[in-house]
């Protein structure tokens, strides 16, 4: 099963050669305010990893030694790359970003650059089991090649 798995992690790689080499950022809001992203390590991150995409360096610095790293909101730029991947299991602290005026500034942002995953997305992401990683593979993928395309305009739901 794990072979079958990482065969189709290869297998989305190789079908999105566009992914390789762009910075990306698996992104957590909490009610609190807290953001941050996670650290390349970290089986969130490691997902986007093996598709092609690389952490920043600013998310890497920032964890040091932990499986993630930490900002306040004013330094949601911090997490402005490529693409901006957001993961959160609270209903109100994804609807709390989605209003932030600071995100709406995000280049990610304005360029839609930026995925949010569903609770069942996030969830799969945060098991990342040989069950949980088929489904995530399945639905987000094509968010993250439509978030990817150069084209602005392009709506990625």
């Amino acid at each position: 099963l794990i072979a079958e798995v990482e065969g189709d992690i290869a297998q989305y790689a190789a079908d999105n050669p566009e992914f390789k080499g762009q910075e990306g950022t698996v992104s957590y809001v909490f009610d609190d305010g807290t953001i941050g992203a996670y650290a390349p390590g970290d089986a969130r991150s490691r997902i986007i990893t093996e598709l092609g995409f690389v952490i920043p360096q600013v998310v890497i610095d920032a964890a040091g030694d932990q499986f993630y790293s930490q900002f306040s909101l004013e330094e949601i730029g911090k997490l402005d790359h490529d693409l901006l991947l957001w993961i959160s299991y609270e209903p109100e602290a994804v609807k709390a970003i989605k209003e932030s005026p600071l995100r709406q500034q995000l280049a990610a942002y304005t360029e839609g650059r930026e995925v949010f995953m569903t609770e069942m997305e996030a969830g799969a992401s945060s098991f990342s089991s040989v069950l949980s990683l088929p489904y995530l593979l399945d639905t987000l993928v094509p968010k993250l090649a439509l978030a990817v395309d150069g084209d602005p305009s392009t709506v990625v739901e």
